[in-house]
């Protein structure tokens, strides 16, 4: 499982009690408590919930991205199309030369200790999106989701070469949320791999949209309304969490149609 997070606070008090109110879904222990000298106490809290995490997510011209670490230490960010068509993550190579490529950030395998590439089995991956395809090879290595401690190890293509037609998107890279049988080979589904190895409770995701401040009329230095702040990715969601955030929740049923119905 992917370790849990651990956090330094600096509490003010001349007491040797420490209280910790744990993150919404998720928990919270104290596992040490030291005072040096004349100072602060210093408490070490461990959290280990596993959601749900709210991540805030840009969505402008009708695309929604979200922030991504990839690799160990810190991680390299990148800004990734959340899509539910597809069920992988793919991220443009450092030595892409394609100008797709090299309008946008892309990652470096070379520069991540953590990761390591999949061997020749996995070494001719390509994927056809209705806006492009991409050819690459499979890569193992950290990844989270920017603002949370949602974090593990997962399978991601990092593509050698793209079409042009990715130059005039605002993303870096392709998050697939969609189900396992649609990713680019069995293991590759990020979703899942955070689920089992217990860094999310479930595989259930919610976007909460919005395409402007409404409320307060900003604009931007255009004139424009200012789009997309505001917006949420909710990983490992569920009915209580999106009735506490004021979300709808409906149960979806099926009716078939066809010649005999």
């Amino acid at each position: 499982p992917a370790p849990p997070a651990t956090t330094e606070l600096s509490i003010a008090t001349s007491d040797a009690v420490v209280a910790v109110a744990p993150a919404v879904g998720g928990a919270a222990a104290v596992t040490s408590v030291s005072a040096p000298g004349q100072g602060p106490l210093l408490a070490r809290v461990r959290h280990s919930g596993t959601g749900p995490w709210v991540e805030p997510v840009l969505y402008r011209h009708h695309v929604v991205t979200a922030k991504l670490l990839l690799g160990g230490e810190g991680g390299q960010a990148v800004e990734a199309l959340v899509d539910t068509g597809s069920g992988s993550l793919v991220v443009p190579s450092g030595s892409c030369n394609a100008p797709a490529c090299r309008s946008h950030r892309r990652f470096k395998p070379e520069e991540d200790s953590d990761g390591h590439f999949l061997g020749p089995e996995q070494s001719d991956l390509s994927l056809n999106y209705a806006s492009g395809h991409l050819a690459g090879s499979g890569f193992e290595s950290r990844v989270c989701f920017g603002s949370s401690t949602a974090c593990g190890r997962g399978r991601f293509i990092v593509a050698a070469w793209e079409s042009d037609d990715f130059r005039r998107y605002p993303f870096d890279a392709i998050l697939g949320l969609g189900l396992p049988q649609q990713a680019a080979s069995k293991g590759f589904n990020i979703l899942d791999a955070l689920v089992e190895q217990g860094a999310l409770s479930s595989r259930s995701f919610a976007l909460a949209l919005r395409s402007c401040y409404a409320d307060t009329g900003t604009t931007d230095d255009s004139g424009g309304l200012r789009h997309g702040e505001g917006s949420t990715l909710t990983l490992a969601a569920d009915a209580r969490t999106a009735n506490d955030t004021g979300m709808l929740v409906r149960s979806l049923e099926w009716f078939p149609v066809d010649a005999k119905h």
